[in-house]
């Protein structure tokens, strides 16, 4: 067990998002006893992935042996809910009704609460209670990771999505990407004290010769440093771990200090090495000014939220022509790139910041810095995924081509790392040129700018009398807020010019504030000026339609009554209008009181909202009104009805506003109509409006409810136009007859509407053979087709997308290969076999059950007659590989960790491991054993086996 144990943890460190191997590890130390260190590592498996059944599994029973037995008793519950396959929790659920109270109770300790009661909360279970008078008090529950930052360089909250792995966005003013969602400060300490426990990349050395020997001493960087330091001196390791780095600076002549949060890396330090290590963060620090000649942070810049302050406070801390050096990684490096959301340093419990070199030398050189010496290269992580991407992108390379094709990336910006080097200058840069960077004006000055208030025309001008034929009917419908109101019709006679003619038409849907009698004098004031009087509240669509009813215009302006337009905006509609011949609806730019962004067009995006594929959002929202995404015409899916404008006859044409929605989507409603009838929805940037969003409702139970109706009638009503939209936005990128659906596919659960939309979402790729498995799978599935499909398209959830692909390479009469991700639970993994199963352009799923497993996959099941396998398919003499040798059997130990949906229970044993090896040798078979050469550790090749393993 403890070289089972040792593998795992090799493994574990080797790669941190490797899960199979941490809780693998985790199992193996609770049957050894070490319990806390069995909770500190799947409570690390938790925070990344939440909806893991071993983890909630192990939980509860961990929660039972606290003798919190109803938390462990929802605890299974859910995981049964979730896959109702899931025989240990079944077993356990049995074993509690049987013995309501253990009599082995576990000692309880601060990491084993905290990991039972972070679980409980989050799952929504019964909290943690009072533990049989723990000697020591648990600590309170880490708070949900709910900060909600902007940018962490310029400050701008305007985003565009990144990635789907967490809330991991890039800034659209300066093209910082980054985590906006970010762990509070109590969350971070819980994070961090597990830094360096033993499965840990950052574990403790047990010796000095293994200290001495580490490669976190990073010699090679510490040479390249040194080129640019004249005299070593003071010298400041932020995130220095247990000090591998400042040892070997020592060495050089460098009077070493170390800031380091996890405290038993930090006493390491401190007590073994002798070196001053502390563990207040960098932020607490109170270190005079010019204090040090060096300042290194080693794969430690993207652990910290805020950027702008963090290199603010080394500048201060640094001697002039100090030196500023780190490593960080690459998120524009090549496996970044192939890997998408499995890229392992997207991390998102301990990377805040994600740096292009691009990204990472602006940062630099706006804080002040002199960039001496930046660029990337492989990295001293494991190189492994690297060759393994190599292999997935070019196929099989020698070592020669290998390190010739890494070397192309590095020098192209696409290593694995960024390592750079930094100088403070004798002199500091300019005050202009250290406010704006290359030639940009620093944000608080675009903001300042950006609030001048343009000229408007006098108003005796504005209210001369417009006589003629209305080009424009403005329409407002007002409920209270009459001084938006008021400010609303003052702004459409100010910023309007004379020679456009319009009339406005307020429909008061029964307010009862100032509005009526305001609205009763405002039409002495303003010309062309129509107000209708509802005794009912028609919500929106209905007080629209009624405005419309008596509108006169060529066009219809929908407007609410919480928005001032600005000079121009009618004028502009109008030339756009004749420009675009085929546009049935005009959008503008909508503007936050601070002249950001708050609508430039909707578009749907892969979203969870409410349970859906996807969902309808504002686009680059809090943007600056001057950035180049914001300032293009150009079609969207959709406008918002803030400020909405549509030919008259149209309007009427598509019999304007369904009013089932009351309020919320009856604007995408009506934009989807205006398409279906052949016109287009155009978003027109130079139409600016400001927007005091969400005046005209503020009761948030009341929009949360309005909001719910209206997305269920739309998306019924839509469902064919919105799996369209879905096809298009879910499917992340094609590579030749290769298509790759999202990482982050599916919605939260499994509903019929859901499960409606995604059969008719596969319908739309023609006739397809389907599967989900492993390799093994896909030969028993090509084996039912293969042979007489002439052009066959495959649609697959596959456990190992890489491994499929290289499969599917062998396969030229393959037409199509759709890659969804493998579904990530047990209920979505069933939906998605009965979906295809009831499909009728789902010609075949080859041994893949559409039912449950434990029905069909049995030792009585005949899979010739059962799935139509054959035995001797014609493909096998074409593919390029041949038998190893006469009398072989194939062995790939570990499985998968996906197999029969995560129960791990395809995979070989260890113990048996050796046993199943010389059964086969002494019966004349020889193995031949794939996988990867990491399994080498826990499954070692006995003699006369042969070696077929790889990345």
């Amino acid at each position: 067990m403890n070289q089972a144990m040792e593998a795992f943890r090799k493994a574990y460190t080797n790669d941190p998002t490797n899960i199979s191997a941490a809780k693998n590890l985790a199992d193996i130390m609770a049957q050894l006893g070490e319990l806390e260190s069995a909770a500190r590592l799947y409570h690390q498996v938790f925070r990344s992935h939440p909806e893991d059944e071993d983890t909630l599994i192990f939980a509860g029973k961990l929660a039972y042996h606290l003798h919190e037995e109803e938390t462990a008793r929802q605890l299974f519950t859910q995981v049964l809910e979730r896959n109702p396959e899931n025989a240990i929790a079944r077993e356990n659920l049995e074993y509690l009704a049987q013995h309501p109270r253990t009599e082995t109770p576990v000692q309880p300790t601060d990491a084993i609460t905290a990991f039972v009661q972070e679980v409980a909360d989050q799952m929504g279970t019964s909290p943690v209670a009072e533990t049989s008078k723990a000697p020591t008090a648990a600590p309170e529950p880490a708070a949900s990771p709910n900060v909600h930052q902007g940018c962490p360089a310029c400050g701008s909250m305007a985003t565009a999505r990144a990635r789907y792995i967490a809330d991991i966005v890039t800034c659209v003013d300066c093209g910082l990407t980054y985590l906006r969602t970010v762990p509070d400060q109590s969350t971070l300490k819980v994070t961090y004290d597990m830094y360096a426990d033993e499965f840990s990349h950052m574990r403790l050395p047990e010796n000095e010769d293994e200290a001495k020997s580490s490669p976190l001493r990073r010699e090679y960087f510490l040479n390249e440093i040194q080129q640019f330091v004249k005299t070593p001196g003071n010298m400041l390791d932020v995130g220095c771990g247990w000090g591998a780095f400042l040892m070997a600076a020592r060495e050089r002549g460098f009077k070493p200090q170390g800031i380091e949060v996890t405290p038993r890396a930090a006493a390491f330090a401190r007590q073994t090495l002798g070196i001053p290590v502390d563990t207040k963060p960098l932020e607490e620090q109170e270190y005079p000014e010019k204090t040090f000649t060096l300042v290194t942070m080693n794969h430690v810049l993207e652990h910290l939220p805020n950027t702008s302050e963090t290199l603010k406070t080394v500048y201060r801390i640094l001697e002039p022509n100090g030196v500023f050096a780190g490593i960080v990684p690459n998120i524009a490096s090549f496996c970044s790139e192939m890997e998408g959301e499995r890229w392992s340093w997207l991390d998102p419990n301990f990377h805040y910041v994600h740096f292009t070199p691009e990204t990472l030398r602006r940062v630099l050189e706006e804080a002040g810095f002199v960039v001496e010496k930046l660029y990337t290269a492989k990295g001293d992580y494991d190189t492994e995924r690297l060759k393994f991407c190599l292999l997935q992108k070019y196929g099989e390379l020698s070592a020669e081509e290998s390190e010739q094709k890494i070397r192309e990336l590095e020098e192209a910006g696409k290593g694995e790392e960024i390592r750079f080097i930094a100088r403070k200058p004798e002199q500091p840069r300019s005050a202009k040129t250290q406010q704006t960077g290359k030639g940009k004006q620093s944000r608080k000055g675009r903001q300042k700018q950006g609030k001048k208030e343009p000229a408007t025309p006098a108003v005796a001008t504005a209210q001369k009398k417009r006589s003629g034929r209305k080009q424009f009917s403005i329409i407002i419908p007002v409920y209270n807020q009459v001084e938006y109101t008021r400010v609303c019709l003052q702004k459409i006679y100010e910023n309007t010019a004379p020679d456009i003619r319009f009339e406005v038409i307020v429909v008061d849907n029964a307010s009862t504030d100032d509005t009526p009698r305001f609205l009763e004098e405002a039409q002495n004031t303003y010309p062309n000026l129509k107000v209708i009087r509802s005794e009912t509240n028609l919500k929106y669509a209905g007080g629209c339609n009624l405005g419309a009813r008596h509108a006169r215009g060529t066009y219809l302006v929908f407007l609410n009554n919480d928005t001032e337009p600005q000079p121009g905006w009618l004028e502009n509609a109008l030339r756009t209008f004749k420009e675009e011949k085929d546009a049935g609806i005009l959008g503008a730019k909508l503007l936050y009181p601070d002249r950001t962004i708050q609508h430039c067009g909707i578009e749907f995006q892969n979203s969870k909202i409410n349970n859906n594929f996807i969902w309808p959002f504002h686009r680059y929202r809090h943007a600056r009104e001057d950035n180049p995404l914001v300032n293009q015409r150009e079609d969207v899916h959709a406008v918002t009805g803030a400020c909405l404008f549509i030919p008259r006859k149209l309007f009427h044409q598509v019999q304007g506003f369904d009013e089932r929605y009351g309020m919320y989507f009856e604007d995408s409603d009506l934009c989807f109509k205006v398409r279906e009838s052949g016109k287009r929805i155009v978003y027109e940037p130079e139409i600016v409006v400001i927007h005091h969003e969400g005046k005209s409702t503020e009761n948030l139970e009341e929009i949360h409810a309005l909001n719910e109706k209206a997305a269920k009638i739309f998306y019924q009503k839509w469902e064919n136009v919105l799996v369209d939209i879905a096809l298009d936005v879910l499917m992340e990128k094609q590579d030749g007859k290769f298509y790759y659906f999202s990482e982050f596919f599916y919605p939260g659960k499994v509903t019929p509407e859901n499960m409606n939309f995604l059969a008719k979402l596969l319908y739309r790729l023609g006739d397809f053979y389907a599967y989900t498995g492993g390799i093994g799978d896909v030969l028993l599935f090509l084996s039912t087709f293969y042979d007489r499909e002439k052009n066959p398209t495959i649609v697959c959830a596959p456990n190992s997308v890489g491994a499929a692909r290289a499969l599917f390479n062998n396969f030229e009469r393959l037409q199509k290969v759709y890659f969804l991700p493998f579904p990530p639970d047990g209920l979505w993994h069933l939906a998605l076999r009965g979906i295809w199963s009831k499909l009728p352009n789902c010609k075949g799923m080859g041994v893949t059950p559409a039912g449950g497993y434990e029905e069909e996959w049995n030792s009585t099941v005949n899979i010739f007659e059962r799935y139509g396998v054959t035995a001797h398919p014609q493909w096998v003499a074409n593919l390029p590989k041949e038998k190893v040798v006469n009398y072989q059997v194939v062995l790939q130990p570990k499985g998968s960790i996906r197999g029969m949906v995560g129960s791990k229970r395809n995979i070989i044993r260890p113990r048996e491991w050796l046993k199943l090896q010389k059964f086969l040798i002494e019966n004349g078979i020889t193995p031949v054993v794939i996988g990867t050469p990491d399994e080498g550790d826990y499954y070692p090749l006995l003699e006369g086996v042969i070696n077929r393993r790889s990345y």
